[in-house]
């Protein structure tokens, strides 16, 4: 059984907003649409789809890395820069390191904000033993209790 069973959503999830990044980053400045922040909202917004893009790479890479931060970091960074160089050839849109460095503290801020891969991993955000160490604490403590004896057993 997959330990993280909603990684395959999270997956997915980022998969199409990937495609929705590239897609916006293919627009003509005059067809992006407004987002209705104050002006300038170029750095917030580019903060908050990345921003959600790393918690959904790290969602997605949690259960199977031990560096999911560094994962979506490289991933992010990548996407960030693709988007970027991809406005080159875009009429009204230019690479912008403002913009890429904005991308890139939004997916170091989503990431880190998904439970366990600042501490971690998954084990620690559930706050739970292996089932092994569940297993052997257990018995430890059983032992412990009437001298090895079974709670229900009679003494002889």
């Amino acid at each position: 059984m997959d330990p993280f069973p909603l990684a395959h959503v999270f997956k997915f999830l980022a998969i199409l907003e990937s495609f929705a990044l590239i897609f916006f980053s293919l627009l003509p400045a005059s067809l992006v649409p407004a987002t209705g922040l104050a002006p300038p909202a170029w750095p917030i917004e580019h903060f908050l789809a990345y921003f959600a893009y790393g918690i959904l790479l790290s969602g997605a890479f949690i259960a199977k890395s031990k560096m999911t931060l560094l994962t979506a970091l490289i991933i992010g960074a990548g996407m960030g820069l693709l988007t970027e160089t991809i406005q080159l050839f875009v009429p009204t849109r230019f690479f912008d390191i403002s913009d890429w460095l904005a991308d890139l503290a939004g997916v170091a801020g989503g990431a880190a904000s998904v439970p366990g891969v600042l501490g971690g991993g998954r084990r620690k955000a559930q706050g739970a033993l292996p089932v092994r160490s569940q297993r052997k604490v257990r018995s430890q403590a059983g032992a412990h209790v009437g001298g090895g004896a079974h709670l229900g057993s009679a003494p002889r």
